[in-house]
């Protein structure tokens, strides 16, 4: 047994310094569809809002009209143009999207389907913010909540802090997540927010403009 011993010792440093091959990637991308949301009636082209995630690199994006790949995006946000001027009206259509990783893998979404409208849409919709509330002392992080209606369908909701965009809904409840500290720049300072949301025919509204104060003695 210890003359084997010698031999045993120079099999496993043989095989220690051998190169042990990496582990192959097959987990592919998680991709979802943002927008448009399952059932929306559309009135006028607009864009696919596309998710995607990987372990490692997602490389590219892109989505299937009705089955037809269309665009590609290689960088986020991954959002391209939707035309629905030569779709069928008041006909069902689906689109998904996928995306392909560093490598090779390739992830879809949920298939979503949408119809677009026989006529034109002309009404805009209605907006308003329904936190915080005009005068209110904020502080830390909080929840810029706004409540968005349409005769047909919202398709989201901008978010804007003293005339700067700072974020997009896209599904209801609409909130954006507001981090006040990298606004206290003083004791107290006051900021004006409001939000702007369209409809799925591209058609817009502005709500009242909330003015609120940072507390920054509690930042």
């Amino acid at each position: 047994m210890l003359k084997k011993a010698p031999l045993l010792l120079a099999l496993l440093l043989l095989l220690i310094q051998c190169d042990i091959p990496e582990i192959s990637d097959i987990t592919p991308p998680e991709v979802t569809i943002i927008y448009p949301v399952g059932g929306v009636i559309l009135s006028a082209n607009t864009n696919v809002v596309i998710g995607a995630a990987d372990d490692d690199i997602v490389t590219k994006v892109w989505y299937y009209l009705d089955g037809v790949k269309m665009g590609e995006i290689k960088k986020e946000p991954y959002v391209i143009p939707l035309d629905i001027s030569s779709l069928e009206k008041r006909t069902q259509h689906v689109v998904q999207a996928a995306a392909v990783d560093n490598s090779s893998n390739t992830g879809y979404s949920e298939q979503i389907v949408f119809t677009v409208a026989e006529t034109p849409d002309i009404v805009p919709p209605s907006v308003e913010i329904v936190h915080p509330q005009g005068g209110q002392l904020v502080r830390d992080t909080i929840k810029i909540t706004a409540y968005a209606t349409d005769d047909r369908a919202i398709q989201k909701v901008g978010f804007f802090i003293d005339g700067d965009s700072v974020g997009v809904d896209y599904s209801y409840p609409y909130s954006y997540e507001w981090n006040t500290i990298a606004y206290a720049d003083t004791i107290l300072t006051d900021h004006n927010i409001f939000v702007k949301a369209f409809d799925t025919g591209n058609n817009s509204a502005v709500s009242a403009v909330m003015t609120v104060t940072v507390d920054t003695l509690r930042n």
